[in-house]
């Protein structure tokens, strides 16, 4: 079973995946594929391999420890700890921040737009919280939506630190990966530590690049483990091993303002696989790809860690999934809005290019750091410009809507048609506005 998953998707020569599967006491490993392409050295089981987002279930675990022990809530507003953040009209408890419903922007969201994305600097969690002080503004009222925001689980990390006086490592360390026996897993907390057996990860095509996750931002992602470890976790979830109450916790699912119920719990999706209740998560960090399925009242699991971008470790993991539980009803992929705001002017007539020269300028914001952004005509296009040499071709829309690079742009403009803010949306930052300066 595992075999035929592994031949269909991975070649011996290019990146690969390992995959594990437990049902019962019978757990099983295997691997394909290579983990380092200069040096030769193929993946096994036990190579150590980023796991992306499904990290964020163990930072989860990390808080609800605290939270059962009475050292913080989960429904307190989290500038108990954060006085530096922004009093915003309505909190935002740490349960939000674990459920991705808190409306902050991501931060990944905003240094793109600093014209530094995510690995083209070694950001830390001290980074993230300065940039979550920044934002005036939320995507929408805590509570009321979902929105993916690895700011929360990077919030989350530094509140261990405060609230324990351990580092989320060293709190996870002694409280969950040498208690549960995770003797492989650690955290990239410093992304320049030497990990022995740890495989490189890689861009997708024919010709691979190193797409390493070169951050020190952990929390949100960054556990570095094994299919073994990861199998060995689920079987503690599965059997309740850290106690009913922490996996209650756990497993309960987000409830949002309108009273509708998310399939988000706190780092953990919580589905229904033929009846048979499914907890799931996916990961992705540079060119790492993670999934990891638990079925508690089979006491079985499903990991997939893969060390190659164009590797569909969800994909894999649902297979086996279904091999074990049987075929899954395929559920309609949610989108997340974008740019609320724009709907009340995307019904306008298009802004004729006769007007752009009217939206020229410069703009900045001091919510996002790095160089301000430049639009300008430029042989009949409407060019948006940020040093050292970022140039993008804005595409009309309706109104004064534009877009590039997966961004939705708009101008709001004076009485008199001048341009004077430069809001840009992406799927986590849903409205982050600049102002007019020149």
């Amino acid at each position: 079973m595992i075999e035929r998953a592994l031949a269909g998707s991975v070649t011996a020569t290019g990146p690969g995946c390992t995959i594990g599967v437990q049902l019962g006491e019978v757990r099983t490993t295997r691997a394909a594929g290579m983990a380092d392409l200069e040096r030769g050295v193929p993946l096994t089981p036990s190579s150590i391999i980023e796991a992306g987002s499904v990290s964020k279930q163990f930072t989860a675990a990390a808080v609800v420890l605290l939270a059962l022990e009475g050292r913080l809530s989960l429904d307190a507003d989290v500038r108990t700890w954060f006085p530096e953040l922004p009093a915003y009209a309505r909190p935002i408890t740490v349960r939000h921040l674990l459920t991705h419903t808190s409306g902050l922007r991501d931060w990944g969201n905003v240094v793109q737009l600093e014209g530094w994305p995510r690995g083209a600097r070694a950001h830390t969690n001290a980074h993230v919280v300065q940039i979550a002080a920044r934002q005036r503004a939320l995507n929408y009222a805590p509570g009321d939506a979902y929105s993916y925001t690895n700011t929360g689980y990077n919030l989350l990390a530094e509140l261990v630190q405060r609230v324990s006086g351990q580092s989320l490592a060293e709190f996870t360390r002694a409280r969950l990966f040498s208690r549960l026996g995770l003797s492989a897993t650690s955290w990239r907390d410093d992304h320049r530590r030497v990990v022995p057996q740890r495989a490189l990860a890689y861009s997708a095509g024919v010709s691979p690049r190193l797409s390493m996750p070169d951050e020190s931002a952990y929390g949100n992602g960054g556990l570095l483990t094994t299919v073994s470890d990861l199998l060995q976790w689920t079987d503690a979830l599965n059997t309740r091993a850290l106690g009913a109450p922490f996996a209650s916790a756990l497993e309960q699912r987000m409830v949002i303002t309108r009273g509708d119920t998310i399939d988000y719990a706190l780092g953990v999706n919580v589905l229904s696989h033929r009846g048979t209740r499914e907890l799931s998560h996916s990961g992705s960090t540079g060119g790492y790809r993670a999934h990891l399925l638990a079925f508690p009242e089979r006491r079985a699991g499903v990991a997939v860690l893969c060390n190659g971008a164009g590797l569909n470790a969800t994909q894999l993991a649902e297979q086996l999934a279904d091999s074990l539980v049987g075929p899954r009803a395929r559920r309609p992929r949610a989108s997340e809005p974008i740019a609320r705001p724009v709907a009340a002017i995307a019904t306008q007539a298009a802004l004729p290019a006769s007007q752009w020269a009217s939206l020229a300028g410069t703009y900045a914001s001091d919510e996002v750091g790095g160089e301000p952004f430049v639009v300008s005509v430029e042989s009949g296009e409407l060019v948006l410009r940020q040093a050292p040499d970022t140039r993008l071709v804005l595409r009309p829309g309706a109104g004064a809507v534009f877009q590039a690079a997966g961004q939705v742009l708009w101008f709001d403009r004076d009485a008199s048609g001048q341009g004077r803010v430069l809001h840009i949306a992406s799927d986590r930052a849903w409205d982050v506005p600049f102002t007019r300066i020149r």
